[in-house]
């Protein structure tokens, strides 16, 4: 029951609908078959959600020095796409060249991003939170995570207390594996 109990309050925090998406939410969800398309899209260049507006687009690893700062806020941020949701294409995880990471969560059924999408760059808009989760919760979490993924759990291992950043997402725009900038150039002046 505890365990039970510890997967409903993690799904309230990675799984909850984004607020500012929630009277969209029932019009733009995608059919099942819609949704299955997507995240087998082959090639996952493109925007999904509401295209980026910010000027400036962090590496994670830059966001998460200052993310206590920007907590509640929109920012965004860029990286290599290292993990995508298998199962509905709900999140991915971003990953710089420090090696930080940061776990971006859209909305299910509105935002799909697609199994293909791994090893490319990502440039995301969203909501930065920060999610701290007691040691019972983060094994629910690392439980769920498992099943997600297929793999196997180990519910004697030691999971927390955990506490990471979450951006909660309105859009991104995956590109080419590289820095996506426009203000590359900027380097040699």
């Amino acid at each position: 029951m505890k365990r039970l109990m510890g997967f409903l309050l993690i799904s309230l925090f990675l799984v909850a609908p984004i607020a500012a998406a929630e009277d969209a939410a029932e019009s733009a969800t995608m059919s099942a078959q819609d949704e299955k398309d997507a995240l087998h899209k082959e090639v996952p260049l493109g925007v999904y959600g509401t295209p980026p507006t910010s000027a400036e687009a962090l590496p994670v690893g830059e966001m998460i020095k200052v993310a206590d700062e920007n907590i509640g806020n929109q920012v965004c941020v860029w990286g290599t796409v290292s993990e995508v949701c298998p199962m509905r294409g709900c999140w991915i995880d971003l990953e710089d060249a420090s090696g930080e990471s940061m776990r971006i969560k859209v909305t299910d059924g509105q935002i799909v991003f697609p199994l293909s999408a791994k090893g490319y760059s990502a440039i995301v808009e969203g909501e930065l939170t920060k999610i701290e989760l007691s040691a019972e919760e983060a094994v629910a979490w690392r439980e769920h995570w498992a099943y997600e993924k297929g793999e196997t759990f180990d519910p004697k291992k030691d999971y927390g207390p955990l506490t990471f950043y979450q951006l909660n997402g309105t859009g991104a725009v995956i590109v080419p594996p590289e820095k996506p900038s426009s203000d590359e150039s900027k380097d040699g002046e």
